[in-house]
């Protein structure tokens, strides 16, 4: 739900929680994972930082490690201050509203990731067009415990190209078999 535009990190994360409260209610699962890509591996992050207790490991795709890593890396200064002056930004078909800055600004993915006693495991792709490969390495070099990082050769950020969207499920899967069951 929500409105086109309203895009937010706070909000996302609420609904991350809402949905972990939710299996642990419904389902009383002996051990949940957490997985998630783009901006939803970030939203990982900022979960299981506040709330461990109900995880038993966690799966990060393509990961920004900054909650403005697509402002800072695809937006000059000139656009930002239409932004704000529109209230809207609209790229590929996509509207984000400017509200989006300021959530964004109130969250910090590295020091969250401090924060992750938890395994965890980071996969990215090195043909990433949207996120940089050094995000991956950035969030990996301050996970705390069990960890480790797997690098997909000229992958993209979607893992579109042959075999490589595969590869990524088997690797979430048995992360999750080994560390969630």
């Amino acid at each position: 739900g929500g409105e086109p535009g309203g895009i937010l990190y706070g909000q996302q994360v609420r609904d991350v929680s809402s949905a972990v409260d939710f299996l642990e209610e419904q389902y009383t699962p002996s051990r949940l994972s957490l997985v998630g890509s783009s901006m939803g591996a970030a939203t990982a992050i900022l979960h299981a930082a506040r709330r461990p207790y109900k995880l038993a490991c966690v799966v990060l795709i393509a990961s920004p490690s900054n909650t403005l890593q697509y402002v800072s890396d695809f937006m000059s200064e000139d656009q930002i201050r239409e932004w704000k002056k529109t209230g809207m930004w609209e790229s590929g078909g996509n509207r984000v509203g400017y509200g989006f800055l300021d959530d964004a600004r109130s969250f910090n993915i590295l020091e969250s990731t401090r924060l992750l006693h938890l395994p965890t495991l980071v996969l990215h792709g090195s043909g990433d067009e949207m996120v940089p490969l050094r995000c991956a390495q950035d969030i990996f070099g301050v996970l705390p415990k069990t960890r480790s990082l797997v690098i997909l050769n000229k992958a993209d950020h979607q893992f579109t190209k042959d075999g490589d969207r595969e590869r990524v499920v088997s690797l979430c899967l048995n992360w999750c078999l080994t560390f969630g069951v």
